[in-house]
């Protein structure tokens, strides 16, 4: 078994785009192989007897080249397209390439000239300055180096323009992968031929809520492959548009979010469905893009403010990003949430969502729960919360948990629904059976019609 290894030392986005553009040359010439993720390398195996001398690299026409964003023109695209193919129609190139990344022995690259920096992958336009403590600038790199992160970044990369806002380029990074994969998440029908072409720009709302609709459409479709553990996380680049050359904007970096389908499908519906609140689609997106306990609580917040309700279960996906699951699930939380429901729903508890939202101090929030269960006993004649109840919350408070934390979470609680469970239990009828009436041990009362002679009351 060979192994091929592309150290990590430069530039990430070049490292990643070489190993992507190795293994599509590897599958192109049906090899065996996987690609994985290793701390210091990207480390390709190569499970069959090859020769390098006959590797082969197919044709790649200017008119599939569609998955390159402004920082590359047209012009530019065909001279590197035919500076590619004359390097790879020779074989000897391929074989000095793959040995010289098997080996990492610099003797066999050296009658190759360093050229100008400049990689063609995006907004990764230079060689180093991401991960090297200098300053951005064009190094000069080697040729093939340049060819191979060009052609892993077209065969892996997927491009979409927003407007005239932002152009947004993505890359999944692999954990341990045999092929390489390209998500297109937005596509339409040619009129005139009825082939089905990628879709590059589009009217969307802001680039956040965009943005945080192609990450959970990515992840739903790696779920959905069940292929989702075979990817670390999903990098992002980000170009602006302007008159001369783009602007270099940024490299975000995500990972594969660990929800459930029933979550990722209703999350989905909060950033793309029209009929969901703008600020609340914004404070989903914001929360999908960075699930961290404020974006979270910002999202709660805007829904109570705008009424906006979200299933448990995304609630509690949602949550377990955040630990905060199991204070969530505690007797008191749930209480003070379906208490606070209940009187908003009867239009009496509006004044307490906002006390629970500019809780300060512990004695504040003491106050506000005081004064929700002396309303509930007001309206309703019953106690909301017990002795037993009252000490789980001071508990929860002298465990650590935040003042914050507790007030959210009790607002989360009287804003979510449970989805009903349809059992589909099927009923044989015979001619004469009907199981309308059940016993104690939920057995029919009467099995056949004649059975049954009171069938109707006289209710005249």
């Amino acid at each position: 078994m060979k192994q091929l290894k592309i150290l990590k030392v430069e530039n990430p986005i070049q490292e990643l785009c070489i190993a992507y553009g190795l293994l599509a040359i590897l599958r192109q010439n049906d090899v065996s192989c996987k690609l994985s993720n290793k701390k210091a390398c990207y480390l390709i195996e190569i499970y069959d007897e090859v020769d390098y001398v006959e590797f082969f690299l197919d044709d790649l026409p200017f008119e599939k080249v569609n998955n390159l964003n402004s920082t590359i023109n047209k012009s530019e695209i065909e001279k590197l397209l035919a500076k590619i193919q004359e390097f790879f129609e020779c074989e000897q190139n391929l074989d000095n390439i793959f040995k010289y990344y098997e080996t990492l022995d610099e003797s066999i690259i050296s009658s190759y000239k360093r050229d100008e920096g400049a990689l063609y992958v995006g907004t990764c336009f230079y060689s180093k300055g991401l991960r090297s403590y200098k300053a951005p600038k064009s190094e000069r790199v080697y040729p093939f180096e340049k060819f191979l992160s060009f052609l892993g970044f077209h065969y892996a990369s997927s491009y979409v323009r927003l407007s005239d806002e932002v152009e947004i380029s993505w890359l999944l990074e692999p954990k341990e992968i045999e092929d390489v994969l390209k998500i297109e998440l937005f596509s339409y029908v040619d009129k005139e031929t009825g082939e089905i072409k990628s879709l590059r720009k589009i009217r969307d709302d802001s680039k956040v809520v965009t943005l945080s609709r192609i990450y959970l459409e990515i992840i739903q479709y790696l779920k959905g492959e069940q292929i989702s553990n075979n990817y670390d996380g999903l990098w992002v680049m980000q170009v602006v548009p302007t008159n001369n050359k783009p602007l270099m904007d940024k490299v975000k970096v995500f990972t594969i979010l660990n929800l459930n389908e029933k979550s990722l499908e209703e999350l989905l519906k909060k950033v793309t469905y029209s009929t969901v609140n703008r600020d609340c689609k914004y404070a989903t997106a914001s929360c999908v893009l960075n699930p961290d306990e404020d974006s979270l609580f910002k999202m709660i917040q805007q829904y109570v403010k705008r009424n906006e309700t979200i299933s448990e279960n995304t609630a509690k996906e949602l949550l377990k990003l955040n630990a905060f699951q199991d204070v969530y699930n505690a007797e008191v939380i749930t209480k003070l949430g379906r208490g606070l429901n209940r009187l908003v729903r009867d239009k009496k508890g509006y004044s307490l969502q906002v006390s629970l939202m500019s809780c300060v101090h512990e004695e504040d929030l003491i106050e506000v729960l005081q004064e929700m269960s002396l309303l509930y006993n007001r309206n309703y004649k019953t106690y909301l919360l017990n002795d037993e109840n009252m000490n789980e919350l001071m508990s929860l408070l002298n465990d650590g948990v935040k003042l914050k934390t507790l007030s959210n979470l009790i607002l989360l609680s009287s804003n979510t629904y449970k989805e009903k469970v349809q059992k589909n239990e099927k009923i044989s009828l015979d001619n004469n059976q009907a199981y309308i009436l059940t016993d104690e041990n939920g057995n029919p009362e009467y099995k056949n019609v004649k059975e049954n002679q009171n069938l109707t009351k006289n209710v005249a």
